[in-house]
């Protein structure tokens, strides 16, 4: 699948209560459930008149048939060629196997990406058995990710499994400690 920025002309959105915004989101939620697995809703931020909507899709037709089905404009839709953040100026190591509950980070960097599909997915396992899938985005312009180990999975000590899966990559699976602060003296 491909990241794509959707930007939606929607007058007034910026004003809706938080009634109306879950009303819409049910609205594109039932679209996208007739279209699964062909798109994706990642997350929107909504200004005034507009949002801007992070969706992954096999295509860019999937998305203006979720505009269709949903009744919201896909006035714009932008593929997504990579991504920075304040981590991309800090490569940091190849993997840290150790964090702390106070910066729960994983570090990853790839010598060698997938040509046509930077698309990660990462399945974390929390000691406790339970498991949360986060996608990340890389090109071979920003090949490191900073991923925080997903908030549902809780913050307890322990040995914590990432499977590392994308198009083109032999799956991986790491190890990950997640220890105890060290006191400040």
């Amino acid at each position: 699948m491909k990241a794509y920025m959707i930007e939606r002309d929607i007058p007034g959105v910026g004003a809706m209560t938080g009634d109306e915004l879950c009303g819409a989101a049910a609205t594109s939620c039932k679209a996208l459930a007739q279209l699964a697995p062909k798109v994706q809703w990642q997350h929107s931020y909504v200004t005034g008149d507009k949002t801007f909507c992070i969706y992954l899709a096999d295509d860019e037709s999937a998305i203006h048939e979720h505009a269709r089905l949903s009744g919201f404009p896909a006035t714009k839709v932008t593929p997504i060629a990579g991504q920075i953040d304040p981590t991309t100026g800090d490569p940091g190591p190849t993997l840290d196997p150790a964090t702390t509950q106070d910066d729960p980070r994983l570090w990853l960097r790839f010598s060698q990406l997938p040509a046509r599909d930077p698309l990660l997915t990462l399945t974390f396992t929390a000691p406790s058995g339970r498991s949360s899938v986060r996608p990340v985005l890389l090109t071979d312009r920003t090949p490191l990710a900073a991923v925080r180990l997903p908030d549902e999975l809780g913050r307890a000590a322990g040995r914590y499994a990432v499977r590392i899966e994308a198009d083109g990559l032999e799956p991986q699976v790491l190890d990950l400690e997640l220890v105890e602060p060290e006191p400040v003296a």
